[in-house]
């Protein structure tokens, strides 16, 4: 898995190398599988949620939350996404943290040729999970309180154009369609800015505080390379988006579960972008060091 030195710039050789070793390693696979079979887990129960006997537990809480007529099929499967979602925060956490971690170890590894023992590499990837976590609070702060309200803003803003027609009509309906790829857009951004944190923190045993001002000094001059690192396998989940954003008419009236379908199908795109994007990140860095 070892790269030459003159790929260290080129986008679509450590990309290529990326999705290839991926596939290719259970050692890097497996990580980012482990995330996505819990995910795929916390579906399953969910789906379960308004039946007998969850619903005796979950039912109220549901009705607190969203009104009683959704704790009930089909109604229930409107608010099931947003369920998720907010699962999702926690997974990623408390759980993806971890498997990042490992998986960057194991990379590491198969980048010097050195043989991969995955016990001992959870372990001390385990042994950084403090920091490991610390890094995603606050990753996910910056996003969540820091990226996350600007989209509130500027659809706030939108929807106060009374507009049905002409120019600024149609500057409303981009605003309000487009959210979801404002969302996935600032994403893309957090993750580069702070693309280098779980190396650091991995690879170089820096703790959280120290990999934060140390990531930020060693992104001068690779943002933009890594931005495109991030971005590139990002653009997989924007066909899901616009099918997202156009089945409230399906799934009201013909298939209601159309809606569990695209949370399994997000998992899927998630695993994949996700693997191919930390992998890529992790060969960047190494070739990065070397190069030092």
């Amino acid at each position: 898995m070892k790269k030459k030195k003159s790929s260290n710039k080129r986008l679509i050789p450590v990309l290529r190398t990326a999705l290839f070793s991926v596939f290719s390693h259970k050692e890097i696979f497996c990580p980012f599988l482990i995330v996505a079979l819990v995910q795929v887990l916390f579906i399953s129960v969910l789906c379960f949620l308004p039946r007998y006997p969850l619903v005796n537990f979950f039912g109220p809480m549901i009705e607190k939350l969203h009104g009683d007529l959704y704790s009930h099929y089909p109604y229930y499967l409107e608010v099931m996404p947003k369920i998720f979602q907010k699962i999702q925060y926690g997974v990623f956490i408390l759980l993806s943290s971890l498997m990042i971690g490992f998986a960057i170890k194991n990379i590491a590894d198969l980048n010097q040729d050195i043989e991969v023992n995955p016990g001992k590499n959870f372990l001390y990837a385990l042994s950084r999970y403090v920091h490991l976590l610390m890094g995603s609070v606050i990753l996910f702060t910056i996003f969540f309180y820091g990226m996350r309200p600007l989209v509130g803003i500027l659809v706030a803003r939108a929807t106060e154009i009374r507009s049905t027609s002409g120019l600024f009509y149609y500057l409303k309906m981009i605003v309000l369609r487009g959210a979801s790829f404002y969302m996935l857009f600032l994403g893309v951004v957090t993750t580069s800015v702070f693309g280098f944190l779980y190396p650091l923190i991995i690879l170089e045993k820096k703790n959280v505080f120290v990999a934060f001002f140390i990531n930020l000094k060693r992104m001068w001059g690779s943002y933009w390379f890594v931005f495109f690192v991030v971005l590139t396998p990002s653009i997989l989940y924007v066909p899901l988006l616009l099918i997202r954003n156009n089945v409230t008419e399906v799934a009201t009236t013909i298939l209601p579960e159309i809606r569990i379908i695209m949370l399994f199908a997000s998992v899927i795109l998630i695993f994949l972008i996700d693997s191919i994007i930390y992998t890529s990140i992790t060969t960047y860095y190494l070739l990065k060091k070397e190069n030092l």
